[in-house]
């Protein structure tokens, strides 16, 4: 008798196991493994940057950046409006570089750039934040990265703005607007050289910046000052064009402002009371190019950025100032 219960415990037993076996393979085969991989691709993406690498969303909503014009610009250009960036100088009344009012309606101000909010930016929830690799950024990296992910650009190491300019839209996945973009930057390039004709073979042109009491040619690694001028083919005075070679900011005194001049100068001018004190001195009005009235003075709101919208700047002033047809202003 105890052996037929056994036997009989047995089988059920067997039974039982056999039936959730057979529901087991059944609920598999309604829901098959997912490849994680696969999945991951079709929602993050993995970002190499000058900090090391990071995984992005594919399609981000929202996205901070910490620089105006090395990436809040080429955002907007892109077509991409952040929630959230920090300002440039407001001091100076330049809250940001290359963007208007309009363009920025809307979006949270995180302080300055070389001190970014952090308690603010954790509370806006942001899923991208696009920093740069300056050393006061890198020193946040991690607390950064710890809020969402994040991308470091690059700013010393691009030989050209467009470069830079391709590696954020990548960033962002607006490789395609990019390219759109930088083909009309070309076509206005050639067809600013050909209105400026045979003048741009002896044309000489000076950049000066003003910002505080010494006075500067900005060359940062990807400027797009020097490189729009080099694209169109205008020359730099020779002293200009010799500092431009060594890829370095270098500075020098009002009293050798008379090596600057030319036969046409820019003078990028910040809104304050020692440049407005610097500019009142005699040895300018001593120039060439300001006796003769060729000279502009330009925000850097327009020339001091580093994107498109800055190269664009640039060949509207330059097509308003050296082009003698003047139907051909922009």
């Amino acid at each position: 008798m105890t052996i037929k219960i056994y036997c009989w415990l047995r089988w059920v037993f067997l039974f039982g196991l056999t039936c959730l076996l057979a529901i087991g393979c059944h609920k598999v085969s309604l829901n098959p493994p997912i490849d994680s991989q696969a999945s991951l691709s079709e929602t993050t993406r993995l970002i190499e940057h000058s900090l090391g690498e990071a995984e992005i969303p594919a399609n981000p909503q929202r996205i901070v950046t910490l620089h105006d014009s090395l990436l809040l610009s080429p955002a907007i250009a892109l077509g991409v409006k952040p929630i959230a960036s920090t300002t440039y100088s407001a001091v100076d009344g330049i809250p940001f570089r290359e963007v208007t009012p309009k363009q920025v309606k809307g979006i949270e101000i995180l302080g300055d750039g070389h001190q970014p909010n952090l308690e603010k930016l954790l509370l806006l929830d942001p899923d991208l934040i696009l920093t740069s690799n300056l050393p006061v950024h890198q020193q946040i990296y991690d607390r950064l990265s710890a809020i969402a992910p994040t991308v470091a650009v690059a700013w010393d190491n691009y030989d050209s703005f467009k470069n830079r300019f391709r590696y954020v839209a990548r960033v962002l996945g607006k490789s395609d607007r990019a390219n759109e973009l930088l083909d009309k930057y070309q076509n206005r390039v050639q067809e600013l050289r050909q209105a400026i004709g045979e003048r741009i073979d002896t044309l000489r042109i000076s950049v000066v910046y003003a910002y505080g009491r010494e006075l500067s040619l900005i060359n940062s690694p990807g400027d797009p000052v020097n490189e729009v001028l080099a694209d169109v083919k205008l020359k730099l005075i020779p002293i200009q064009a010799e500092m431009a070679q060594r890829n370095q900011n270098l500075s020098f005194s009002l009293e050798t402002l008379s090596e600057h001049d030319a036969d046409f100068l820019f003078i990028i001018k910040y809104p304050n009371d020692t440049v407005e004190a610097v500019l009142d001195n005699p040895l300018w009005q001593q120039l060439k190019a300001v006796k003769s009235g060729q000279y502009a003075e330009i925000s850097p709101r327009r020339w001091g950025g580093t994107s498109t919208v800055t190269a664009n700047y640039i060949l509207d002033d330059l097509f308003k100032y050296l082009v003698q047809d003047r139907s051909l202003d922009r």
